[in-house]
């Protein structure tokens, strides 16, 4: 914390600890949004898979991967062995971006399926 303030010689300790408080409050609320995202997303992510592989909407497989991405991803992030910082926020958010991408590669030639709409 030092060496944000070493530029300024009228720095004082409480300025630091302040500085220092708030950083620390900034980074708590940070992980809580991520998590939040990242729980909320797989699990929406879990429901839509249920239900694509019980509808035959899609191909059962996107279906499954979306259910293995949400299990994995959810045992991930509860166990508490991914810390959420860049590279495990990016990699957890990689898994659901492949889901999207496979679904939306799915649903691509489904709309010439559908006819008319009206």
């Amino acid at each position: 914390m030092r060496r944000i303030f070493s530029g300024r010689r009228q720095v004082s300790e409480a300025t630091t600890k302040a500085a220092g408080s708030l950083l620390h409050y900034n980074f708590v609320v940070n992980q809580a949004f991520a998590k939040l995202i990242i729980a909320g997303s797989a699990v929406a992510i879990g429901l839509w898979s249920v239900d694509i592989v019980r509808s035959s909407a899609m191909h059962s497989r996107v279906g499954v991967l979306g259910c293995v991405i949400a299990i994995v991803e959810l045992l991930a992030l509860f166990s508490g062995r991914v810390r959420l910082d860049v590279q495990g926020f990016g990699a957890l958010f990689l898994g659901l971006a492949i889901w999207f991408v496979a679904a939306g590669w799915e649903l691509r030639g489904r709309g010439r399926d559908l006819g008319p709409s009206r």
